[in-house]
Parts: structure tokens; sequence; C-alpha cells
């Protein structure tokens, strides 16, 4: 059954983000949009709220709040500004991907450097795209071959987020091409070896805040410890109940043994819930405006699939983390869907 009772820190979490949403971000969208960033002041007021490190456990330097709680702050941060999400500093996807993917000794060492008073400074980056696709194989074209006790990455990386801002990137490559999908590996790469070259950013229509580009990999070489095997003995990671959000894989935390492939697709599950929370938000400001500017003769509602949509992102959030739907959100989730 879903909770209607938010923790203090919940409560507290969500009127802070909907303030700052109201207050900062909505007032100055056409000075993001042309500066095709967020400015400092603001990546600073939100890294002083806690907002780069919400959903990442306490162990790590994380408010421990969980996936529930994170999504409906990304759905307020949207209302504010579409792209806001992305142009903030911290870890972002490269957090959650080293957290679900990697050991917690992992984590802990490549997320240090986001804690700090200048975490708003920082970025990470999960580079999974590529620009083009193999034809003679299923798979990847970005390799990774062992040479002796190292990896040596070779490859283009394409709709990488943030790629022009982050240090640290969580690359994904065909470690054996043989076995297709399935023979995937994860690295952690860091901007500053030379033999990283980040690309020229994209050019987007809307979402002005948000940076896609990609990254040239060309004999990068990095340590057996760069490799997120997705697999840690059940005795450091909390087992948790088969998850509803996502049928076969395990809940919170990874199974003694579970592998690489399990652990790739729960975090895109989740990482899914992120970007659907995101989409959702402009919906309602769009309807604001036709309330405001275009309809003077009542409130206009959306449609009903576009309210399963909402609720549906906030019921999966639910069932794949540790957090609880507050009575506020559902409530305004079903409101807007009566009659």
């Amino acid at each position: 059954m879903i909770s209607f009772s938010p923790s203090d820190d919940q409560k507290m979490m969500l009127d802070s983000v909907a303030q700052f949403a109201k207050a900062t971000l909505r007032p100055r969208i056409r000075e993001f949009e042309a500066a095709r960033a967020l400015p400092q002041d603001v990546r600073k007021a939100a890294h002083e709220m806690g907002l780069g490190m919400v959903a990442l456990p306490s162990e790590v330097g994380g408010a421990g709040l969980g996936l529930m709680t994170a999504v409906l702050l990304e759905e307020e941060l949207a209302w504010g500004e579409p792209g806001a999400a992305y142009g903030l500093g911290g870890p972002g996807a490269f957090g959650r991907a080293v957290v679900e993917l990697g050991s917690p000794e992992q984590a802990a060492d490549y997320l240090k450097p986001f804690v700090g008073a200048d975490g708003y400074d920082r970025f990470g980056a999960v580079a999974w795209g590529e620009p083009r696709a193999g034809s003679d194989r299923a798979g990847m074209s970005t390799l990774a071959k062992k040479h002796g006790d190292d990896w040596v990455l070779d490859g283009e990386k394409a709709y990488v987020i943030n790629a022009d801002r982050a240090e640290s990137f969580v690359v994904f490559a065909q470690v054996d091409p043989a076995a297709g999908w399935s023979g995937l590996g994860a690295f952690v790469v860091k901007r500053h070896d030379p033999r990283v070259e980040v690309l020229p950013r994209s050019t987007t229509l809307g979402l002005d805040v948000a940076s896609f580009g990609g990254i040239k990999l060309t004999q990068v070489r990095v340590g057996a410890e760069a490799r997120l095997v997705g697999g840690v003995s059940s005795e450091e990671v909390p087992t948790g109940p088969p998850s509803a959000a996502v049928p076969g894989l395990p809940g919170p935390g990874l199974r003694a043994g579970e592998g690489f492939d399990a652990a790739l697709v729960r975090f895109f599950a989740r990482e899914g819930l992120y970007v659907a929370a995101r989409a959702v938000a402009p919906d309602e400001v769009h309807l604001e405006i036709v309330d405001e500017r275009v309809v003077p003769v009542g409130p206009v509602r959306p449609s009903l699939g576009v309210v399963a949509v909402r609720e549906l992102v906030v019921v999966r959030a639910r069932r794949a983390g540790d957090g609880v739907v507050t009575g506020r959100h559902l409530a305004r989730l079903r409101r807007r869907a009566a009659p």
C-alpha cells in the first residue's frame, strides 16, 4: 500500500525546492537560455540545499532520501526551468551509476570530490550512446581490451549529457565482442587524461541549459580498479525484496553474484524515472500559460493520458526506491484528473 506520510526531511526538501523553483528559476529562464547554462550563484544555492546528492546513500555523502523523493524534486525543478536539473552541479547520472554498478568502496572514492564546498562547480557524466552502431555484430563500437592488469578503451561516445562540463565519466564499452549486448563493461574515465577528447557541444531545440556532446577515446588506459563490475557481497549491501518496478530484479541493493547485466538494467530503469519526471513538469507549465493567456472561462485540465503518465512515474519510483508518495502530490494528480 502506498504511504501518504512523508518524513520531516522529505517535507522540508519538497517545500524548499518548490520555493527555489518559483523564486529563483522561473523568473530567470530567459537569462539561463541566453547563457546556455545555470550561473554560479544558482548552482551554489542548489548545492547548499543538497540537491546534487539527494538520493545517494549517506555512506557516500548523500542525503539518503531515496528515489521517490529525488523524482518528486526533479519535477519541481523542471517546473521552474525544464533544463535546470541537467545544468546543476553534482555527480548526476554519474553518481547513480557508480552507486548502482560499483562497489561501496568505489562509490565512496569517486563521489568524494562532489561532497565538498565546491561541489557546485563539479560535474559527472555517463557515456552510453554512440554516433553509429556496429553493423557486423550486436553491441557497442567502443571497445575495452585487457592489457595486463589494465584496460585500454578506444571509440567515440555521443549524446553525453554534460560532456563538456564533466570531470569524470562512466564509459560503457564492449569487453567481449562475441557476447553482444551481454558483453558490456563500465569504466570510470577521467577528463584530464590527454587521450580523452571532448567533442563540440551540440545545438538543441530547447533545453538550452542542458549540454549534450560527445567524447573520443584513443588508447585510454585505466586500471582494473576503474571497472565497475556490478556485484558485491550481500553482507556489504542490503538485498531487499524483489522489485515490482523491474520484474525479476531485486529491490534496493545488489545481491551476491547478481552480475553486471542485472545491475545495468536496474540502473537504466531507475534513471528513466528521472528523465520522465523532468518531462512531465513542462506540461503543467503549458496548462498554466493556457489558463492565464488563452482561455478566460475557467481552468483547463490535462488529458487523462497526461495525468496517467505523471502518476505512473510517481508509483514506479515508489516501487523502485525507498521513498514515499506524498499525499500532496497524489492529491494534485487526482484533482487534475477529476471532471
